[in-house]
């Protein structure tokens, strides 16, 4: 005869939200960076920097306008092509990111029921606009973000966020070689957010 397994919702639940709320947090530290990137390359005051920035509605829109900005400064006299660079890597970088963080964003918090899954009887984010499962997905499937994931995401947006500052702050400092470092440092991340 099987046990049943006692679940509790509310310490679940808890975890979850814990988790969700860590990783969302930890993305808006990535914008918010960004703005100061914007800023350092386009030169604008700092205040007027980040009201052009977040007047784009989409992240997509702020990394074009970014990327724009990344391109018009290379024909400025004398820019910081390293710099540049390292930017470039991080703009990169973050849109592929986004789309894992438009998952916590935009998909369905549900309770994964699937016997035997690794996150059987946790609360997972529901990629897609239906909480039922396919059965003929794998146990570890691109159909899910687990709290597990969640962790990571949190560190790795966290680990993303500090470099995006650390060029910053290269860039106002300009030595080359630590900005190629920096640069090296976000092309080593994982590819995907949730990864190690």
């Amino acid at each position: 005869m099987t046990e049943l397994k006692t679940f509790n919702v509310e310490a679940a639940e808890r975890e979850f939200h814990l988790h969700y709320g860590g990783a969302l947090a930890a993305w808006t530290c990535i914008e918010s960076h960004l703005s100061h990137l914007f800023e350092l390359v386009t030169r604008m005051p700092v205040i007027m920097a980040s009201h052009i920035f977040f007047s784009a509605r989409s992240f997509q829109g702020r990394i074009e306008m970014l990327e724009a900005s990344v391109r018009a400064a290379r024909h400025a006299q004398n820019p910081n092509t390293t710099g540049l660079d390292a930017i470039q890597t991080i703009l990169k970088k973050s849109e592929i990111w986004s789309k894992s963080r438009n998952s916590l964003a935009h998909d369905i918090p549900a309770i994964d029921l699937k016997p035997g899954s690794l996150s059987s009887w946790q609360f997972i984010i529901k990629k897609g606009k239906t909480i039922w499962s396919r059965p003929d997905l794998p146990e570890i499937s691109e159909d899910r973000v687990t709290v597990s994931q969640m962790i990571v995401m949190r560190e790795n947006f966290l680990t993303l966020g500090d470099l995006i500052m650390a060029i910053w702050s290269e860039m106002t400092w300009p030595p080359a070689e630590r900005l190629r470092e920096i640069r090296e440092q976000v092309m080593q991340l994982p590819k995907l957010p949730y990864s190690r």
